[in-house]
């Protein structure tokens, strides 16, 4: 605030007079009005991207009761995102070494224009804003979760007894950060946290913010909200971590989104890496039989006479040759990421 980046301003905000209160931005989902998606956050959009102010989705309900929220007046402090349009714009073209994706969806947000964006909500529950007559509101996530990443280093600095130590990453030049991503959260690192930072002054900008695409299943981006969402540990008491970590490493959505698919899954693993094991001779046939119990899967899903045999193919967990039925959690469309997980075969 002492810089004039900070301001206090009369706004608009989400309020469910059922539920009565004010709304978070995610309590609240509508039509995007960029690509039709009927199930979009207010806030931002999970299909094609699009962030929104309050009051811009349509058809706005509230995910608690289903009723359609009020827009009351409220006062929040405002992040003026407009003084650093331009040095934002520079820093961003001399970054050539970033990946074209991460470029595009950061230069589009530039050239069409930042709005300053409040920073706090009304709401019970978050980090209370430090200043005197606000009580009730918070510092909402977007810009709070962020500041964790220089907050965490002044605490872990205090920790190891010497206070100063946060310093070494975030002072010298020559330490590069890189922040490793998902596309829904590019602005939130290549304008909105070195907006921050450059609020602040001093401190190292992001080097490298490497964002891929989305990891989709049958379509739908994963998701542990709303589902589908497929959890590491149920995976991993299935399949040997190895062939779960090949299958991604190769389906990557580094330049596109890219769909998960149990089919596809099986077809990798199965011709990929247990076919050239079996047509290997067999002093290198050796080594995969000792790791497997002696036996590799041939064949269909009941695998040859070894296969079935010994009930399992490389890597896999449980019996059986791979195949695409496999677990996928997927939420009720009323939990809203509150509630039990459903589990359903896909």
């Amino acid at each position: 605030m002492e810089r004039g980046h900070l301001e206090l301003r009369q706004t608009m905000q989400y309020y469910c007079p059922v539920c009565a209160k004010f709304l978070p931005d995610r309590y609240v989902e509508g039509r995007c009005t960029k690509c039709g998606n009927e199930n979009s956050r207010s806030d931002q959009c999970d299909k094609c991207g699009a962030t929104f102010e309050v009051g811009e989705i349509a058809d706005p309900v509230c995910i608690t009761c289903k009723a359609r929220p009020e827009m009351r007046e409220t006062q929040h402090y405002f992040f003026k995102l407009s003084d650093f349009e331009g040095p934002l714009l520079s820093y961003v073209r001399k970054n050539e070494h970033w990946r074209s994706n991460v470029q595009l969806f950061t230069q589009n947000w530039l050239v069409s224009g930042l709005k300053d964006r409040p920073i706090t909500r009304d709401m019970s529950w978050g980090v209370p804003v430090p200043l005197p007559g606000t009580k009730g509101k918070v510092i909402y996530v977007w810009f709070e979760a962020v500041i964790g990443y220089l907050s965490a280093s002044k605490e872990w600095a205090k920790a190891t007894g010497d206070p100063e130590a946060w310093k070494e990453f975030w002072m010298d030049p020559e330490v590069k950060g890189y922040y490793f991503l998902g596309k829904d959260n590019i602005p939130f690192h290549t304008i909105i946290w070195p907006s921050i930072l450059m609020g602040y002054g001093g401190l190292n900008l992001p080097y490298d913010v490497p964002a891929n695409e989305f990891l989709t299943f049958k379509g739908e981006k994963l998701s542990k909200s709303k589902g589908p969402n497929i959890d590491i540990p149920s995976i991993l008491k299935l399949f040997e971590a190895d062939l779960v970590r090949y299958y991604l490493a190769t389906n990557m959505p580094e330049g596109k989104d890219a769909d998960f698919s149990w089919e596809d899954f099986e077809t990798k693993v199965n011709n990929e890496l247990v076919a050239p094991s079996a047509t290997t001779s067999p002093g290198a046939q050796l080594h995969p039989q000792e790791l497997w119990g002696g036996a590799l899967a041939t064949g269909g899903a009941g695998g040859g006479k070894e296969a079935g045999q010994r009930g399992h193919s490389p890597g896999h967990r449980g019996g059986g040759h791979l195949h695409p039925h496999m677990p996928v959690q997927e939420r009720t469309e009323d939990d809203h990421g509150t509630g039990p997980v459903r589990q359903s075969l896909l």
